[in-house]
């Protein structure tokens, strides 16, 4: 089995390291790091969950460690419909993990095909075993973890029980940078990006203000 030690070890970094990254496609890939350096061979791994933003419904972030950098996406409203009414006939593992809260693991192994087309694909690219965890806040799955790896005998019940170990920190954490990136984009879609910025940064109280030098121009536009 994983050891205690090693859950803490993660446990620990999450809650201390992993809350001053730069966003969270800088966490997952530090995360990845982290669990390679503990002979946790993740391949893949991949970070969704629902936003309540001006433009998106949802929000994931993609890393690969052999690519050496992550791919952040925002899902407009509109494509995000679309997906949920596909779902709703091709469940994916993300969508089975967020509406049920409940973990889903597939071997990719053997020559019987996945019954998900996404793990069609994550088998045809050579991914043997892969696992899906859903990530709670305010006592609900309100993010879905998946992690892939090509390790020949796929995922070990050591490295499961180390993956579900980090269930319960990553969920508030990850949640964080979901809720800094929504109060950075809400600030700067209604305050505009000066004044959203200054907010953010702590000015808030009635009558502050800055003095800037400035130019006014009048013209008659006849």
């Amino acid at each position: 089995m994983a050891s205690t030690h090693q859950s803490e070890t993660i446990t620990q970094w999450l809650l201390t390291v992993g809350t001053s990254q730069e966003s969270l496609g800088h966490l997952v890939r530090a995360l990845v790091a982290k669990l390679r350096a503990l002979d946790i061979p993740v391949d893949r791994i991949y970070l969704g969950t629902l936003v309540l933003h001006p433009q998106a419904a949802a929000y994931y972030v993609i890393h690969e460690p052999n690519s050496g950098t992550f791919r952040e996406t925002e899902i407009p409203h509109d494509a995000y419909a679309m997906i949920t009414a596909r779902q709703s006939l091709h469940p994916t593992p993300m969508s089975h993990v967020l509406d049920t809260g409940t973990p889903l693991r597939a071997s990719l192994l053997g020559s019987a095909p996945p019954m998900m087309r996404d793990l069609k694909d994550l088998k045809g690219r050579g991914y043997t075993d892969f696992i899906g965890l859903p990530l709670m806040h305010q006592g609900r799955p309100s993010a879905g973890l998946t992690c892939a790896t090509r390790h020949p005998e796929g995922f070990s019940e050591e490295a499961i029980t180390l993956l579900e170990s980090i269930q319960t920190p990553l969920g508030p954490v990850a949640m964080l940078y979901v809720q800094q990136m929504l109060q950075t984009t809400l600030l700067r879609t209604y305050l505009g990006p000066d004044a959203g910025s200054r907010v953010q940064r702590g000015q808030v109280r009635r009558g502050d203000g800055q003095t800037i030098q400035a130019a006014i121009w009048f013209c008659d536009l006849r």
